[in-house]
């Protein structure tokens, strides 16, 4: 399988049993046994093929941003959404279409310079805009669905591309059709803004990014919210009110600036984080009477 795959993708950017630790905002995960980036629409096509051909695992990947992946690694391909090919195209006034593999850092930065508003809210989610849309991410009273127009995907089988309104993609609190419909990989997705001053998004950039310092572990490697909330339940509170602020297993606490958070301190591997998910639970479910489950993806 390997002499098909170098003559999809050139060799430098084919890696074999690549630590995923270097691939997630976590810093922790083991190897997958084939590591590809990929440029091309063209690409991705044929290495769906190779994956369907040999009947193998194929995940895929943007900033690892919402993802623990276990010590014993990923089984199969990772495919990783190249950014430095990505590419942003202002259709019209106010439409602006985006590939996935752009961060939504360097998207923010580019509907700031083009004076588009909307986006702020994004800007300092530390993933990229396929994994945004697959969660609907967001923060700070903003989700990607507030500006999503449609995306488009390539089906895994039929390697068919569809473009699919708003409207038929079921958002949700952190979820989207994609989270259920497991063969869609989103290509790019184009979203709808408003004119704004370059400066007042700037402004507004810079007062969430200080915000999100001032309660957020950003400096600490993390997977993000750790917990989904539930309706009129919020996991981060509940974890403060246990007292389990603070707590350790191995290199992985949970946070002692938002509760919310499990970081990683001090090399702590994908069991220290989930024996502490567990701590959590339990401790949760036994003082509220409520299960709470992982926000983030498990990978193995």
């Amino acid at each position: 399988m390997l002499d098909k795959l170098l003559k999809i993708i050139p060799k430098e950017r084919v890696r074999l049993s690549e630590p995923m630790s270097k691939h997630t905002t976590f810093k922790i995960g083991g190897p997958a046994d084939y590591f590809l980036t990929v440029n091309s629409l063209e690409e991705l096509r044929s290495i769906l093929k190779v994956a369907k051909e040999y009947n193998i695992a194929l995940h895929i990947i943007g900033n690892g941003s919402n993802i623990l992946v276990k010590d014993k690694g990923v089984s199969g391909i990772v495919v990783k959404l190249g950014m430095n090919d990505a590419k942003i195209v202002n259709i019209n006034e106010g439409v602006v279409e985006a590939e996935a593999g752009i961060s939504n850092a360097k998207f923010a930065a580019y509907l700031q310079e083009n004076e588009l508003s909307g986006f702020e809210f994004a800007a300092g989610i530390p993933g990229t805009i396929g994994g945004s849309i697959r969660m609907n991410a967001g923060a700070f009273s903003g989700e990607f669905k507030d500006v999503i127009k449609d995306v488009t995907f390539i089906d895994m089988e039929s390697l068919k591309l569809f473009t699919v309104p708003k409207s038929e993609l079921n958002f949700g609190y952190r979820h989207s059709i994609f989270m259920d419909y497991k063969n869609a990989i989103i290509l790019s997705a184009r979203f709808e803004f408003k004119r704004g001053k370059k400066e007042d998004i700037k402004n507004r950039i810079l007062e969430i990014f200080n915000e999100r310092k001032s309660k957020q572990p950003i400096d600490k490697p993390s997977a993000g919210s750790t917990f989904r909330r539930e309706k009129d339940f919020i996991p981060a509170k509940a974890i403060d009110g246990s007292g389990l602020m603070g707590v350790r297993v191995g290199g992985a606490e949970v946070s002692t600036k938002h509760a919310g958070f499990i970081i990683n301190i001090n090399h702590a591997t994908a069991k220290d984080v989930l024996e502490l998910i567990n701590i959590i639970k339990k401790t949760i479910k036994e003082k509220y009477s409520v299960e709470i489950q992982p926000e983030i993806e498990i990978w193995e």
